[in-house]
């Protein structure tokens, strides 16, 4: 959107037009304040145009350029509602004037009054079928509206019309962004950028496209240039605070996301992305009716619907004992998914062996990621076995676990910004037998592509603690504890149950483990490293009583969002609801890399689970470094994870049925230091020759579990 001198630059004709043919002193004088007025306003001396506009309008109070060009004034000074209404005047006695209709529309867009705006930019062009810069502008409205095809549309009608049209190309690329065609924006937004405009609307949209290729810095400072140059462009909030989420300034970001919020109120991304923090940080139902109402708009994103059922995931026990929060709404939650973004699903591919032979693994997470941490004894064993296993990395950017990856990997397909059309055919060229999506409904997914069957047999495997709610999805691995077969399943695919842990976990490096602190006197201190969404009311309330039992004790929290102001201030008041002061608190901050993180286990006595959301890396991490896990038995696979680590590891006294269990043997285990100091030694060496640490006895009862489904499938086909 440029509000300056798209339309103020013709002021100087409409005055050639004004109807008074006078030709006097007077006349003469008028047109010069005029002309002054203009050129003060081209340069920037908008006080000093102001100034000039209004004496204008004294003289000549029906001077209907003097009240748009002024109005445009008042809307660059914050005075966008009094410019607004000038502009209004002005279009009262000229109603079929482009530029009048134009400029109204990019205040109101500004303002956030979106559907107000694409009506005065259609009347514009309406008028003048050929306004470039109502169709560059329009295209921004289309973005706000999230219409982006119809963005796309305007920004090259106007390109055509100006190939170098700066804010077309900007809103060009902004148009692509958001429909993930993510390098081809990027050539847009450069070629904006090349043309040397310090414009609104090309920091905005740089800012998405930085956003889009993970730099979340220069996403930020390009948000808040854009709003340097106009501070009440809407959309820039809405951006920054998309930024400020992934930044981990969660408070910064609900301040952004608000002051979107305020000027475009209605469902949209940023209400959904507001209701997200709240479901992770704040008021969990709160959070969860704003996400519901901003997922069902038309326009909501695939990633969002996933972001909404990945959080629901988070809802505590009490919350899951309604029917709003119940295993069976999450499940039909998880096929309103597919039904919204993954309805389009290809003929079944044909399969071809008489056993699956070529895998393809999905994920956004082939990097330094807990996800690898488990993937890789796996991907080793299935080489091992002569099984050929393609990878196709969703990644931005590689680092050197992914470069560790690919060398093992048969073949290594970065799918990054290519359409899931373009990735299906790609698999299918490849004849993978197996497709096997490590992701689920987290960040940066692809099941989208899965909808698509591209392979004869999906699986859903490790990154994901739910179903998928995808028909094209076959099977999901787990095991005999995280999903018995008493236990009922309503997702959409079926269960494939390992008679062992479906996990290996084989870190390569690791810190020493040291003594437990209570056993060098320090203070006995409990930790939980986990995601803050899982400290739900209930899992405080039941720290809180082990707390009260052992009042010198304290406890400790660690995340990447745990040192963020408004975060600690809503934990520290649930702990002091529950009787914990504050200083019983401790949070410390996010690590910059895995040894520094795992040495902070050396500050730790005692690991508190949450629940019914469990750990999984952080249940693995804390046993590695010698902490023993207090867990509670759930009814579900999330809440079931780190019970069938321990059990895996014959650390059965971890495992609570009930919360009294949980706090009996949280208390037993913090009135025993020698015992603490026992566990703390033997551990590592449980893990290492338990099935947790064996990656080939993984991947046999793995690839066992395919090659039932794969026959049982397809035993009519292949005879």
């Amino acid at each position: 959107m440029s509000l300056d001198f798209q339309t103020a630059a013709q002021a100087p004709d409409s005055v050639a037009r004004l109807p008074d043919t006078r030709i006097d002193s007077a006349t003469v004088a008028l047109q010069a304040m005029f002309t002054a007025a203009v050129s003060h306003h081209k340069k920037g001396a908008l006080k000093a145009a102001e100034d000039l506009y209004q004496q204008i309008l004294k003289i000549e109070p029906e001077q209907v350029d003097a009240w748009h060009l002024l109005g445009l004034v008042f809307a660059a000074t914050g005075r966008a509602g009094r410019g607004r209404e000038l502009i209004q005047k002005a279009l009262d006695r000229q109603p079929k004037n482009p530029v009048f209709h134009s400029n109204l529309a990019n205040i109101l867009r500004r303002e956030g009054k979106v559907i107000d705006a694409l009506s005065h930019y259609h009347e514009a062009l309406a008028i003048d079928p050929d306004f470039v810069d109502a169709h560059a502008n329009i295209a921004g409205a289309y973005i706000s509206a999230e219409m982006y095809p119809q963005a796309e549309a305007a920004a090259r009608r106007a390109l055509e019309l100006d190939v170098n049209h700066v804010v077309a190309l900007a809103n060009l690329g902004g148009s692509l962004i958001a429909q993930s065609r993510f390098i081809e924006a990027a050539k847009f937004i450069d070629q904006s950028r090349s043309l040397g405009a310090d414009n609104a609307d090309v920091w905005l949209n740089s800012g998405y496209l930085r956003l889009s290729e993970g730099e979340f810095e220069a996403a930020e400072a390009a948000f808040f240039q854009a709003l340097d140059r106009d501070p009440e462009l809407t959309e820039a909030y809405r951006g920054l605070g998309f930024a400020q989420v992934r930044l981990r300034k969660i408070s910064h970001a609900k301040s952004a996301l608000e002051s979107f919020i305020k000027r475009q109120p209605g469902p949209s991304s940023a209400t959904s992305m507001l209701g997200h923090i709240e479901m992770n940080y704040g008021d969990f139902a709160a959070g969860a009716a704003m996400m519901a109402e901003s997922v069902a708009r038309p326009g909501a994103s695939a990633a969002e619907n996933s972001t909404y059922c990945f959080n629901l995931n988070y809802a505590s026990m009490s919350l899951q004992a309604t029917a709003k929060f119940s295993h069976e709404a999450l499940a039909h939650q998880h096929r309103t998914w597919q039904e919204r973004h993954a309805g389009f699903a290809a003929a079944p591919a044909v399969p071809k062996n008489p056993k699956p032979i070529r895998f393809g693994f999905v994920s956004p997470d082939l990097k330094a990621h807990s996800v690898s941490f488990f993937f890789k004894p796996l991907l080793e064993g299935l080489i091992e076995r002569g099984i050929e296993v393609v990878c196709y990395s969703n990644l931005r950017q590689e680092d050197l676990v992914s470069e560790e990856i690919r060398n093992m990997a048969t073949e290594w397909r970065p799918i990054w910004g290519v359409t899931d059309r373009d990735a299906a055919s790609l698999i299918m060229n490849d004849k993978i037998d197996v497709l096997v999506d490590l992701a689920g409904h987290t960040a940066e997914n692809r099941l989208q592509l899965f909808g698509l069957r591209p392979a004869p047999l999906q699986i859903a495997y490790l990154g994901y603690p739910n179903t998928t709610g995808l028909d094209t999805i076959d099977g999901r691995i787990v095991d005999i504890g995280t999903d018995p077969a008493e236990q009922t399943w309503l997702g959409s695919e079926e269960l494939l149950r390992l008679d062992r842990c479906f996990l290996c976990f084989r870190p390569q490096a690791y810190p020493a483990i040291v003594d437990p602190p209570v056993c060098a006197g320090n203070p006995l201190t409990f930790g939980s490293f986990n995601n803050l969404s899982k400290i739900n009311d209930d899992v405080i309330a039941l720290w809180s009583r082990i707390l009260q039992e052992l009042p010198e004790s304290r406890l400790m929290l660690k995340h990447d969002v745990s040192n963020d102001t408004w975060v600690q201030g809503k934990l520290l008041q649930s702990f002091a609801n529950a009787g914990i002061a504050p200083e019983r608190v401790v949070f410390r901050e996010r690590m910059p890399t895995l040894d520094s993180h795992l040495e902070i286990y050396g500050d730790v006595d005692i690991a508190l689970d949450p629940f019914p959301y469990n750990g999984t890396t952080t249940t693995c991490e804390a046993l590695w470094m010698g902490v023993p896990v207090v867990t509670l038995l759930g009814d579900h696979h999330a809440a079931r994870v780190s019970a069938s680590i321990l059990t895996t590891i014959g650390f059965d006294a971890g495992i609570a049925e009930t919360p009294d269990e949980y706090v009996l043997s949280a208390v037993q285990l913090a009135q025993s230091p020698e015992l603490l100091s026992s566990i703390r030694q033997m551990l590592r060496q449980s893990m290492t020759i338990s099935p947790l640490g064996d990656g080939t006895g993984l991947t046999a009862a793995w690839y066992d579990a395919v090659c039932d489904l794969w026959a049982k499938k397809f035993e009519a086909e292949l005879g």
